[in-house]
């Protein structure tokens, strides 16, 4: 992916994406891990789970391309989450960071890849 930034002078928070995709079976990769076990399960984005506190697993969910702001803001009501990180999931030229807020750890950082697959 090639960074993309919101324009100079708009409001943070996902309101601000412009551009508008349309909306599509947009799938990510649910990674589940706790000591005793790893699942990595292939979903449409609508379809993943919401969070279940009772539930101790790590999870992370890999966006492998850019979703449509449609898809993007259902799941972030799913998981309960800040407008701003909905943003930085929008916006592909984040520096690496993580963020804690209510009970949650949201990381965004671009997977390394060799200049050759960026083509």
């Amino acid at each position: 992916m090639r960074a993309r930034y919101a324009k100079p002078g708009t409001s943070p928070g996902l309101e601000a994406v412009t551009e508008e995709k349309p909306a599509l079976e947009f799938k990510v990769v649910v990674i589940s891990y706790d000591k005793d076990q790893l699942t990595e399960t292939e979903l449409p984005l609508t379809e993943v789970p919401a969070p279940d506190p009772a539930d101790r697993r790590v999870t992370w969910i890999r966006f492998p391309a850019m979703p449509d702001a449609a898809s993007l803001a259902h799941f972030g009501d799913r998981w309960n989450l800040h407008p701003l990180d909905l943003e930085d999931v929008i916006n592909t030229g984040q520096r690496p960071k993580t963020e804690i807020r209510d009970g949650q750890t949201f990381t965004i950082l671009q997977v390394p890849a060799l200049e050759d697959e960026l083509s």
